[in-house]
């Protein structure tokens, strides 16, 4: 009597496993199919020169949020003001909305923060300025497995720099392709 209800425990427990497993990517014929809740780590090394690295969080098979971190330090610099250090924070939402086997097409907004060398003052040192960027970008994604991808994208941001930069110093505005890079990502 116990046997007959632990086995249909047993197969209702397998039934529903797949409901609370982990999402995890799949391999179709033609190419990875991206999952929510997919994690992605990538490598990035964007148009401002400062290499970034990016984790991606799919909240739908076809959307992901981004967080790139961005940082650069250099020990000494050639006009003796030593140590200057610059880093960037941005913020994305990519969406996928093209997939032709392997390769994936998407459109990424972003926000992005930061610190940078804006340049020598009077006294002959160096001087950093904060800046803030708002922009977007067009980009593929080529799938060589499941986990493994190359990709790049070819993007434009509207950058307000010198935020806090030197006294007496004005804040500049400019229209550059900041947010183009070329990258290489690990996803699981």
């Amino acid at each position: 009597m116990l046997r007959p209800a632990l086995l249909s425990a047993l197969c209702l427990a397998l039934l529903a496993a797949p409901a609370f497993a982990a999402p995890s990517p799949v391999f179709t014929e033609d190419g990875p199919a991206l999952t929510q809740g997919m994690k992605g780590l990538e490598f990035a090394l964007p148009a401002s020169g400062t290499p970034a690295i990016g984790v991606t969080y799919f909240i739908a098979p076809d959307a992901a949020l981004r967080l790139d971190l961005g940082f650069n330090l250099a020990f000494s610099s050639p006009d003796g003001s030593g140590a200057q250090t610059e880093f960037s924070i941005g913020l994305g939402y990519r969406l996928y909305f093209v997939r032709v086997g392997r390769l994936h097409v998407f459109a990424q907004p972003e926000l992005a923060f930061g610190r940078q060398q804006v340049g020598t003052i009077q006294q002959g040192g160096t001087s950093h300025g904060e800046f803030f960027s708002i922009g977007g970008a067009l980009g593929v994604q080529y799938f060589f497995t499941d986990h493994f991808n190359i990709g790049g994208a070819v993007g434009v941001g509207l950058n307000l720099n010198n935020i806090g930069g030197p006294a007496g110093s004005s804040v500049g505005a400019s229209l550059a392709t900041n947010t183009s890079n070329l990258f290489a990502g690990f996803y699981w």
